[in-house]
C-alpha cells in the first residue's frame, strides 16, 4: 500500500507531496488540476523499473508516443527529469525518469546500438537510492527495453487503471475470475447496476451476460458504455492479484441511484481483499453517498482520506487533505467540497 509520495516535474505536478494516503482515497478538484495525473504517477510508481509502463500512460490518454509528444509527461517538456520519491509497503523508493539521446547514451554509459539516430531521445530510469544499480532504458520508437546489465523487471504490486472513458473490456481479469470459480460473486456485483443479470460467460469474441426473460446471452457491449465501464471495475476488484485500483471519474456512466451500492461494495471488498483504492470524482452525489457510508461505518472512517486539488493563480497545484470530520461538516452545511 502507498503511504506517501513526493512527485517532481510530472506533467502539472512540479513539486507535490502527499503524506497521508489511506486504503480508500478520494480525489476532488476543478477541471485541469492534475487529479488524473496523480493516478498516473502512482500507476507508474507501482512498476518503478519497468519503463514500458509509460506506453500504457500514453495509450490511456489516447496520445501517440512519438518524437513530437514524448516530452509531454514532463513538466515544461523535459526541462528537468521526473522524480518519484515514495513509500510503499513501508519501504522507501526514489527513482528518476529522464530523456537521453543515443549520443549521450554512448558517451555516459558506453552503450552502443547499431543503425540508430544519435539525436533520437529514449527514456532513462535511474534508482536514486542506489546509484550503482543498473539503469533501464526504453526505446519508445522500437518498443525495446534494455539496461546496462539485464535483469527481470518486477513490479511492486499489480495495479489496474480505469480511465474516465471505456478503453476496452479487460478480458484478462474476467478469465482469472472464471478460472477461480468466482462467477457467482461477479454476477452479484453486476446486479447492483442491473438486477436482471443472471449469468456471465466468456465467449471467444467477448464477454456475454444472461439477462432475465431474454433467451440468448448478450454481448455486454449491447448493455451500453456505462455497463462496460462498471464491468471493468468489478472484474478488477475481484482479481486477487491486483493491489491498487485507480478509477478516474467513478461516476461516469453510473445511474446516480446505484452509486451508494457501488461505493459500498468497492469499500467493503477493498477491506476484505486488502487492495488500495484511488478514485477521482466531480460528482456531488458521489460525495453525499460517501458521507452516508462514513456515518454508518467506523471502520471506513479509519481508512478514508479525501484530497482536494487546487490550481493557484501562479498555476501551481496545491493538495489539501480533508479529514473525515471536516468533510462531513462541510457537506452538512452545504459547503462545496469539490
Amino acid at each position: 500500500m502507498f503511504e506517501k509520495i513526493h512527485i517532481h516535474n510530472f506533467r502539472a505536478l512540479q513539486d507535490c507531496s502527499i503524506d497521508s494516503f489511506s486504503r480508500i482515497n478520494v480525489i476532488v478538484g476543478d477541471n485541469n488540476t492534475a487529479k488524473t495525473t496523480l493516478l498516473e504517477a502512482l500507476f507508474i510508481a507501482l512498476s518503478p523499473f519497468n519503463p514500458a509502463i509509460l506506453k500504457n500512460i500514453y495509450d490511456l490518454r489516447k496520445i501517440p508516443l512519438n518524437s513530437m509528444n514524448v516530452g509531454n509527461i514532463f513538466h515544461n517538456f523535459y526541462e528537468k527529469p521526473i522524480r518519484f520519491e515514495f513509500q510503499y509497503a513501508k519501504q522507501a523508493y526514489d527513482f528518476e525518469i529522464s530523456l537521453e539521446s543515443e549520443n549521450e547514451l554512448q558517451k555516459e554509459y558506453g552503450i552502443i546500438r547499431q543503425n540508430i539516430n544519435l539525436n533520437e531521445k529514449i527514456f532513462c530510469y535511474k534508482n536514486l537510492l542506489d546509484p550503482k544499480q543498473k539503469r533501464y532504458f526504453f526505446d519508445y520508437l522500437n518498443g525495446n527495453i534494455f539496461s546496462e546489465h539485464f535483469q527481470p523487471l518486477q513490479p511492486l504490486g499489480v495495479g489496474c487503471f480505469l480511465p474516465a472513458d471505456v478503453v476496452n473490456v479487460f478480458l484478462e481479469n474476467l478469465s482469472i475470475i472464471i478460472k477461480n470459480s468466482k462467477e457467482k460473486e461477479l454476477v452479484k456485483l453486476l446486479q447492483i447496476i442491473d438486477p436482471n443479470i443472471e449469468d456471465i460467460a466468456l465467449l471467444p469474441e467477448a464477454p456475454h451476460v444472461k439477462v432475465r426473460n431474454i433467451k440468448e446471452k448478450l454481448d455486454i457491449k449491447l448493455l451500453g458504455k456505462g455497463f462496460e465501464r462498471y464491468f471493468n471495475i468489478v472484474t478488477a476488484v475481484l482479481d486477487e492479484n491486483i493491489k491498487c485500483i485507480f478509477i478516474d471519474e467513478i461516476e461516469n456512466g453510473i445511474y446516480h441511484k446505484r452509486l451508494k451500492a457501488l461505493l459500498q461494495s468497492l469499500f467493503e471488498i477493498s477491506r476484505q481483499k486488502q487492495f488500495q483504492l484511488f478514485i477521482t470524482t466531480h460528482s456531488k452525489e458521489v460525495l453525499e453517498n460517501i458521507n452516508i457510508l462514513l456515518s454508518e461505518s467506523q471502520a471506513l472512517r479509519n481508512e478514508f482520506t479525501l484530497l482536494k486539488f487546487i490550481r493557484n493563480q501562479d498555476q501551481k497545484i496545491k493538495v489539501f487533505v480533508r479529514s473525515v470530520d471536516i468533510v462531513q461538516e462541510m457537506l452538512a452545511e452545504g459547503i462545496e467540497v469539490r
